[in-house]
């Protein structure tokens, strides 16, 4: 086994050698040199047996095509087995194996049995639900997982699956591994992942908002609208509303309002960030962004 990364001096080689005495056409047996895996080794196998193969044939002697082995130590070749016809690398029907010619039902058989391949699989995630490369290994590698996941679309309703899939990849495979609960004893049923991700897309909660909720429907497994109705914490979105929460804002920081008017765009972000913090999240941020900005501009 070799990587046969030459810059690292990694090599793998045979060595093939035959010799013949001048003046003679057709060339001797071959005798291979196998897994040579130096430079210098490589050298010293072929010096050596050429210089065997020619003593051998003036002392009389004849050659067999055969495969050797080279002891650098010992700095010599040595006979591991002979090959003298193509039928001795086993090119050739086994006499002892029954004939086996299997029936269409039979291949049908077997083929219901195949699971899907780890590729497959892959490429499958990627063109049914247009997921990068990266999420589906990962649904490649964990297959409950994946499996989840193609429970969870069942119940989408167009729901985006690249959504559902970053709250189960980045949020409850986290919690997975924080809780060490198993997937089978998790409390969040497939189908409640796209009705949080439907309560962020119709703008009922903020991102913020759906971390907390996630984190409680992991803990009780309620449904998310449930945990929205009971903790209060449906996004405020009523511009009468947040225009008071926008006034009292930007009267206790004069200055960001100041900077904004003087072409300071990130001045509005921290306003932004402070009316979210004064609705503890609930805020909808554009409309947050969209009340601010006309009020500091007229």
């Amino acid at each position: 086994i070799s990587d046969c990364d030459m810059e690292k001096g990694m090599v793998r080689c045979d060595v093939n050698i035959s010799v013949r005495p001048k003046g003679q056409k057709e060339l001797g047996q071959k005798v291979e040199i196998k897994n040579m895996n130096t430079f210098s080794g490589a050298r010293k196998a072929i010096v050596y047996e050429i210089e065997r193969q020619i003593k051998t044939l003036e002392s009389g002697g004849s050659l067999v095509q055969e495969t050797r082995r080279w002891d650098d130590l010992g700095g010599i070749t040595e006979s591991m087995r002979t090959k003298e016809m193509a039928h001795d690398y086993r090119y050739f029907p086994d006499p002892d194996l029954m004939p086996f010619e299997p029936d269409d039902e039979w291949m049908e058989s077997v083929r219901s049995r195949v699971v899907e391949l780890p590729l497959a699989r892959k490429n499958r995630f990627m063109e049914s639900y247009g997921l990068p490369s990266g999420d589906a290994v990962t649904f490649v590698d964990d297959v409950p997982l994946g499996d989840y996941f193609e429970s969870a679309l069942k119940e989408a309703d167009g729901v985006a699956p690249k959504a559902i899939a970053n709250w189960i990849i980045n949020n409850l495979r986290g919690k997975l591994s924080e809780t060490e609960t198993a997937l089978a004893d998790v409390k969040i049923q497939p189908a409640q992942l796209p009705q949080l991700v439907k309560l962020v897309d119709d703008g009922k909660i903020s991102g913020k908002i759906a971390q907390e909720v996630f984190a409680n429907m992991f803990e009780t497994g309620d449904d998310p609208a449930v945990i929205v109705d009971k903790k209060g914490l449906a996004q405020v979105s009523d511009t009468g509303a947040l225009e008071a929460i926008c006034d009292e804002v930007i009267g206790a920081n004069p200055k960001s309002a100041e900077d904004f008017r003087a072409g300071k765009a990130a001045a509005l972000n921290f306003l932004k960030g402070q009316v979210m913090k004064a609705t503890r999240g609930k805020a909808n941020p554009a409309v947050v962004g969209e009340l601010l900005e006309k009020k500091l501009t007229n």
